[in-house]
């Protein structure tokens, strides 16, 4: 299960849940943005999970005019919570 939500501010969540007692590897995602970071992991060996779904920071794929796509790998029984990066304005 996955959806994507947004706040009043536009701000973007994306959730995806495996309920399943198998992996999933390589999931591709449709994003908007160029990378996002997992904010919260139910896998994450300090909470009694596996370790093995993806963390950190993800970067989306995909060439400049066509849909972009984040691949992840879901642990058996978990949950991730991801956020877009927001980018860095640069002085000019």
């Amino acid at each position: 299960v996955s959806f994507r939500r947004f706040d009043k501010s536009g701000n973007e969540l994306i959730a995806l849940m495996n309920f399943s007692a198998a992996e999933m590897g390589d999931i591709a995602i449709p994003v908007s943005k160029d990378s996002y970071r997992v904010a919260f992991s139910t896998d994450d060996e300090e909470l009694g999970g596996t370790g093995i779904s993806s963390r950190g920071t993800v970067k989306a794929v995909g060439k400049k005019d066509e849909q972009k796509y984040i691949h992840l790998r879901l642990a058996p029984l978990s949950g991730l919570m991801l956020l877009p990066v927001k980018s860095r304005k640069k002085n000019t």
